[in-house]
């Protein structure tokens, strides 16, 4: 492998390289004995990962492929595992390791799930490379850590993915590969530098994307990176394209959510419009090529994924610029067209995902990767109606029950996901859910939450998976914790019964859509 891939990867003796030939070969079970099999799995990680995550070389994977199957055929040959491969071509163990692991990412997104397959060649990798904690960093061990991230992020384990994501970062700023100087003097040829460039910036945008997600912090901080740092390379748009994006992520956090705490750091009205202006901008200078519009049909599949994956990014991050404006009925009449503004980019989210659904099966593939932008969008819906359900009830009807369909139909392995409609189950006394007005019901557990549970509810909101929603004392957004196993069956029916007698309270207020 080049020397991006593989410092410190290449032969360490002939019975090392047998034992991981022949142990791989005997590992895989019959669904990867066939080499077109294996070609079938780079084409799916490619198609799937790689074109918005592009710090692999496909061709060189491709190639270490060909080579260990050519390798496995030989001990196949000979029907022994133990047989001299002075002479045969083979990768090295971390080359191995990165093959497995792309297989594995492969499997899980076809599977929607961590299947026994791509869960035991991802235990494979991770028993043995646990000692690389205590060792020297390579950027090979950068790149398999970067890579069981990743998993767990597809296998919906997304702090885990945050936790490993952040060491990564870490081993990034402790080998200086956010220094132009060392891509300068890497061993290796242009092409090496350049996706060693890419690595470093793939692993810069998702520590940003999954702390945003997990609402924990960051770990590179853009004074970290050299200001001469080359940017991606023009062959990755996408990748390009969130590294801009990533930067404006940066100002958002510091001014909304660095330090809930402190609210000397709470963005004024007129850094939050700057703010929002730089998120157009940033979308209206895309390529055409990447922005979500008419004739979307008539891209190719992982184009259009991608497409609709900034479209969904830009108003996420829009809603979590403006969301503080639904923390109280009095924020949301002094604020009344930013917060009917963060609805309907709720409502778009929503209906955009609905369309996906029906229309491909993208989001099924990656329901870990979209379920966010979900979550993201229910979490606002239920907020707006419970601090002004006379406003915004029935503004949200239909996206709601798309929502719920969604949920219903393609989301049963997600816990995030489930998690979050269990913590929903309280609203059923705010929202009307004994056939109370609600109106009056708000103004009554507004009262008690404004007492001794407001504190409570606000640590909960605060805690890691559900930490997209920092809301300050005075607007306690009603999860519950437990970890108790999920009853998918019985939360639809208190979603459903909860919405039910919202529709009839909506129906008797007479409440403007």
């Amino acid at each position: 492998m080049s020397s991006y891939h593989g410092q410190g990867s290449r032969r360490e003796g002939d019975s090392s390289l047998e034992e991981t030939a022949s142990t791989f070969a005997m590992s895989q079970g019959t669904i990867l004995a066939e080499p077109a099999e294996a070609l079938r799995l780079c084409n799916v990680y490619e198609e799937e990962i790689n074109i918005s995550h592009p710090f692999l070389d496909m061709e060189m994977i491709r190639s270490n492929v060909d080579k260990l199957y050519g390798s496995i055929a030989i001990l196949s040959r000979h029907r022994c595992g133990r047989i001299s491969l002075q002479d045969t071509t083979i990768i090295g163990p971390d080359d191995l390791k990165v093959v497995k692991l792309m297989f594995a990412t492969a499997l899980i997104t076809e599977t929607g799930g961590p299947g026994g397959l791509a869960k035991a060649l991802y235990e494979d990798v991770k028993s043995s490379v646990n000692d690389r904690f205590w060792g020297d960093v390579t950027t090979s061990t950068i790149i398999i850590f970067f890579l069981l991230a990743m998993w767990q992020f597809l296998a919906d384990n997304d702090t885990l993915a945050w936790r490993l994501t952040g060491i990564v970062a870490r081993w990034c700023l402790e080998i200086g590969l956010n220094q132009s100087l060392f891509i300068q003097q890497m061993s290796g040829s242009d092409h090496d530098r350049r996706m060693a460039v890419r690595l470093f910036w793939c692993i810069y945008a998702l520590d940003r994307r999954w702390s945003f997600g997990n609402g924990l912090p960051f770990v590179i901080q853009d004074s970290d990176i050299d200001k001469n740092y080359p940017e991606p390379d023009d062959q990755v748009p996408y990748l390009k394209a969130m590294v801009a994006f990533s930067h404006i992520m940066s100002a958002v956090w510091y001014e909304s959510y660095g330090s809930p705490a402190d609210s000397s750091r709470r963005k004024g009205q007129d850094e939050a419009s700057y703010l929002d202006f730089r998120i157009t901008k940033w979308w209206d200078e895309l390529p055409a090529e990447l922005q979500l519009g008419q004739n979307d049909d008539q891209h190719s599949r992982g184009m259009r994924r991608l497409r609709i994956l900034l479209y969904l990014t830009k108003c996420q991050l829009k809603i979590l610029l403006h969301q503080s404006v639904l923390h109280s009925p009095a924020l949301i009449q002094q604020h009344s067209q930013t917060a009917e503004s963060v609805v309907r980019l709720a409502k778009d989210i929503i209906c955009k995902l609905d369309d996906l659904h029906r229309s491909t099966d993208i989001y099924s593939t990656q329901q870990m990767c979209f379920n966010y932008f979900l979550v993201l969008s229910l979490g606002v819906i239920f907020l707006a109606i419970s601090q002004a359900p006379e406003r915004f009830a029935g503004m949200v009807q239909a996206e709601f029950h798309a929502a719920l369909d969604l949920v219903e139909s393609l989301s049963s392995n997600s816990y995030r996901l489930w998690r979050f409609i269990r913590g929903l189950r309280p609203l059923g006394n705010i929202l009307g859910a004994t056939g109370q007005p609600c109106p009056d019901k708000r103004v009554q557990t507004g009262m008690v939450m404004e007492g001794a549970l407001a504190q409570d509810f606000s640590q909960t909101l605060l805690e890691p998976d559900l930490g997209l929603w920092q809301f300050t004392e005075e607007a306690p957004f009603l999860f519950q914790s437990s970890n108790h196993p999920v009853d998918a069956t019985q939360l639809m029916e208190n979603m459903k019964s909860i919405f039910e007698a919202m529709e009839k309270d909506w129906g008797e207020a007479g409440v403007q859509s």
